[in-house]
């Protein structure tokens, strides 16, 4: 089974700790579509997941609506939405 393109909800603020497993779109250069990814804590309280350059920060990610742009949680179930598929 391939990577499914299509837009979800991204993964909320609110539901992202240590470990928590992303699934990121293919709008990133450093780390393969579809790839599932745990998410780890820096001793600073960054929140980073691995990519081919070692780490990817998620600060970078976070909307003003407290959304990670890029990323769904793995264990959601696909669902469509609109505030998912704006960028």
């Amino acid at each position: 089974m391939g990577f499914d393109p299509t837009p979800r909800e991204w993964a909320r603020e609110s539901e992202v700790a240590d470990g928590t497993e992303l699934i990121a779109d293919a709008g990133f250069t450093c780390i393969t579509p579809g790839a599932i990814v745990a998410v780890r804590v820096d001793d600073e309280g960054g929140c980073w997941v691995p990519c081919s350059h070692g780490r990817h920060y998620l600060d970078g990610q976070l909307s003003t609506a407290g959304r990670f742009i890029g990323f769904m949680l793995a264990n959601r179930a696909p669902e469509a939405s609109a505030e998912g598929a704006i960028a």
